[in-house]
C-alpha cells in the first residue's frame, strides 16, 4: 500500500516514510503542546558501503533533513518532505560521505578521548542546542521470508541508539511485503513509545484516504 501511494505521489519510498513520520510527529505535537507551527529536524542514516560480501559491520553517514510537521495536509506534507530530502541529499553529496571520518584522522586520539570524557563529566550536551529532534532510519530488508534453523522469521524489528539531545529513534525495516516499525525513546520524555507507532498508523490511514479521494472517477481503489 505504501508503494502504491508513493508511486501515485511520484516520490520515493524514503520520502513517503519521512512524510508519514512527519504526520505522526505532528499528531504528537498537537496532543502534547497543542500546536505544531515549526518543522522538526531528523537525522537520517545513509549507507556508504558498496561491499555486498561483508558478513558484519556497517559503514554509514548521516544527513539532516526537515520534517514538515507544520503542514496539515498529508499529501502536501509528503511532497514537502520529498523536497527537503532532495536538498539534504545534495548537501550530503557536496560534503561527501567520508568528510567526518577524514577530519577525525587529523585529531590525536588522546585529545579526542579527553574531550569526550570532559564533555560527559560536565554534561555539556545538556546545555548545548540539540542537533536534531529525532532519528529516522529506513532499512531495506529481505524481500523473501528468511529462516533460522529451519524456523521462519515472521517479523523483523530493530532500533538504533539515541543521541545526546535526541530522545527518539524510529527504525523502519522493509521485510517481505510489509514495513516493520520499531521505536526507541527516552522514558523520561516519552514513557509510552507505542504512541509513536500508533501515530504512524494513523498518519498512514490519513494519507491513504487523502490519496484515494483524489483518484479519478472510475479508478479501481
Amino acid at each position: 500500500e505504501v508503494q502504491r501511494i508513493r508511486r501515485k505521489l511520484g516520490i520515493t519510498l524514503n520520502d513517503a516514510i519521512l512524510g508519514l513520520t512527519a504526520g505522526a510527529m505532528r499528531q504528537m505535537l498537537l496532543e502534547e503542546a497543542g500546536r505544531a507551527d515549526d518543522p522538526l529536524v531528523a537525522i537520517v542514516p545513509i549507507s556508504v558501503s558498496s561491499d555486498t560480501d561483508r558478513i558484519s559491520g556497517n559503514k554509514i553517514s548521516i544527513m539532516l533533513t526537515s520534517l514538515p510537521t507544520q503542514v496539515a495536509d498529508p499529501v502536501e506534507r509528503c511532497h514537502a518532505a520529498s523536497a527537503a530530502a532532495k536538498v539534504a541529499k545534495e548537501q550530503s553529496r557536496i560534503l561527501g560521505p567520508n568528510l567526518m571520518r577524514e577530519w577525525l584522522q587529523y585529531v590525536p586520539q588522546r585529545l579526542l578521548e579527553l574531550h569526550a570524557r570532559r564533555s560527559y563529566e560536565t554534561r555539556r550536551a545538556d546545555r548545548a542546542k540539540p542537533q536534531a529532534n529525532l532519528v529516522v532510519s529506513n532499512v531495506p530488508g529481505p524481500k523473501e521470508q528468511i529462516r533460522i534453523a529451519g524456523y521462519p522469521v515472521t517479523d523483523l524489528f530493530s532500533v538504533g541508539p539515541l543521541n545526546d539531545g535526541c530522545a527518539l529513534n524510529i527504525t523502519i525495516w522493509s521485510y517481505t511485503d510489509r514495513l516493520e516499525v520499531g521505536a526507541l525513546a527516552d522514558p523520561e520524555l516519552l514513557p509510552e513509545p507505542q504512541r509513536i507507532t500508533a501515530a504512524l498508523a494513523d498518519a498512514f490511514e490519513e494519507l491513504r484516504a487523502a490519496v484515494d479521494s483524489e483518484a479519478p472517477a472510475g479508478t479501481n481503489r
